[in-house]
């Protein structure tokens, strides 16, 4: 119980800040914490049995009312990632597409942009995941998220047949940053 509070306490501090990449981390760890088993301490403390996405609005609070388009996206990547632990992929891609489709890419963290790419690309929506992508490479060229940006171009390019760019995408990618999702 300490540690979702402290965690929501934390991702509450920082949440309307794109440039804070571990907020989505802490998101993840919290929809983990919320979708645990619950134990027999927890139910001494009164949180047995309590819906995980209830429990999770309410350890984030006043962030869903939060003017920021950042916070925002941020608390429809956590409601993703709960119900991708409860294995609803329905309710998942319902979440990311609100991310993908709601907000622009100026309003995005790093990972926001990755996700929101992607969820484009796989629909085919090529020119709006570009926009997506391309915001990413050029705010964050540093960020840990880039990879899907220079994959996302390239499987873009590749798509429309645009082999050249394709390849460009692809081996900027793996020789220029060090690749640690899309491109391993």
């Amino acid at each position: 119980v300490e540690a979702k509070k402290l965690t929501a306490d934390t991702i509450r501090n920082y949440i309307a800040d794109p440039n804070r990449e571990a907020v989505e981390l802490l998101l993840v760890q919290l929809a983990q914490l919320c979708v645990k088993k619950k134990t027999p301490d927890d139910a001494a403390n009164g949180s047995a049995g309590q819906d995980p996405g209830v429990e999770l609005d309410a350890l984030l609070g006043s962030s869903a009312q939060d003017q920021s388009a950042t916070a925002r996206a941020r608390i429809f990547l956590a409601k993703a990632e709960l119900a991708r632990l409860r294995r609803q992929p329905a309710e998942e891609e319902k979440n990311i597409a609100h991310i993908a489709e709601d907000f622009k890419p100026e309003d995005l963290s790093p990972a926001l942009h990755g996700r929101a790419g992607d969820y484009l690309l796989g629909r085919q929506k090529f020119d709006k995941a570009s926009l997506f992508y391309q915001k990413l490479m050029d705010d964050y060229p540093k960020s840990e998220n880039v990879d899907f940006a220079y994959n996302g171009l390239a499987e873009i390019a590749f798509q429309k047949k645009d082999l050249p760019a394709a390849l460009r995408y692809f081996s900027e990618g793996t020789d220029k940053i060090a690749a640690s999702q899309k491109l391993k």
